[in-house]
């Protein structure tokens, strides 16, 4: 299978390889993996901004924890009608560069767990915290 490769020029960049789980029939059809060329200097929310917008499908309703070698970095959400959300775990600083937390590798999984109407809504705050308890347990799955 081809694994697609994108690059941003930058100083020093260090190579990631992403992948994620499929999220219906017929979507694993094409491989879901990449590989990036990034900046080391790049944060790791502008990490996740890059992945909604290359790699993940536009789907309402779901909630991508994403995972790394170095832990969770993150949470990609889009509610019932199709508003973005795009939060850092707290053990991914903001601040932090991906070439500081040492990722190498990422893996996106997604959960379906209601419709989510607003992103201020108690229903959404209860979610998160749900996901991001449930989050601490989940790993980098073997290749």
């Amino acid at each position: 299978m081809v694994r697609l490769k994108y690059t941003i020029d930058g100083s020093e960049n260090v190579e990631i390889e992403f992948d994620r789980e499929s999220v219906c029939h017929g979507d694993d059809i094409k491989d879901n993996r990449a590989n990036f060329s990034l900046p080391k200097s790049l944060g790791v929310h502008s990490l996740l901004w890059l992945l909604e917008f290359t790699r993940m499908p536009i789907q309402s309703n779901i909630t991508w924890v994403i995972l790394s070698n170095v832990g969770v970095l993150g949470y990609i959400i889009r509610d019932n009608e199709d508003n973005l959300h795009i939060e850092v775990h707290s053990n991914a600083i903001k601040a932090q560069s991906i070439g500081e937390q040492g990722i190498t590798e990422m893996y996106g999984t997604h959960r379906y767990d209601g419709e989510i109407r607003s992103f201020n809504s108690l229903f959404f705050k209860t979610l998160m915290d749900k996901i991001k308890s449930e989050s601490e347990t989940l790993s980098m799955p073997d290749s």
